[in-house]
């Protein structure tokens, strides 16, 4: 699902979606919040018209997230929101990590490196800017996410809205 959606991503997408698609979980600052028109900031961004469709005043539709040149750092965060579910969560262009608890007590380092992994399939030449911006802001509008259980018996809840592409943890086999 993933890879078929970076092949589309030249095809000019619409990026119409609710409020809480655009808003929510998706670890915004104040600034970044208040540039989306249906956005509102109460210490955490939040959805001025909840799940109806957001028109956009300001004419950003959906605001990236930048980082400094180089490595991604990952910040990891328990799970809140739609993403309650997971142990922890973290955000690569607003596109949401979500980990279970036993994937993160089993190995943080590997949780880091499927982080890691899509920052530079999002950003491979490590400028801090989406190379295709309209493939993350769809996948941003639609609450992409990546879901990592720790093995096939982790049970991975899904969040209450949003479209998982799902990964592992890499288990050591036996």
């Amino acid at each position: 699902m993933l890879t078929l959606l970076l092949s589309a991503g030249g095809l000019g997408v619409a990026l119409a979606a609710s409020g809480e698609a655009l808003c929510e979980d998706k670890q915004l600052t104040s600034t970044q919040c208040a540039a989306v028109g249906c956005c509102e900031w109460d210490g955490a961004c939040f959805s001025a018209v909840s799940a109806v469709e957001c028109e956009d005043s300001s004419g950003a539709d959906i605001v990236l997230p930048t980082y400094a040149k180089g490595a991604f750092e990952a910040t990891w965060v328990p799970g809140a929101g739609n993403f309650d579910v997971c142990g922890r969560t973290t955000s690569v262009f607003g596109v949401t990590v979500c980990v279970t608890a036993k994937a993160w007590s089993g190995s943080m380092d590997k949780c880091n490196h499927i982080a890691h992994v899509l920052a530079q399939l999002l950003d491979n030449d490590a400028d801090g800017v989406a190379d295709d911006e309209t493939v993350v802001k769809y996948m941003n509008a639609n609450t992409y996410y990546l879901a990592v259980p720790f093995d096939e018996e982790d049970e991975m809840p899904e969040a209450t809205k949003g479209t998982p592409q799902m990964t592992g943890g890499g288990a050591k086999r036996a």
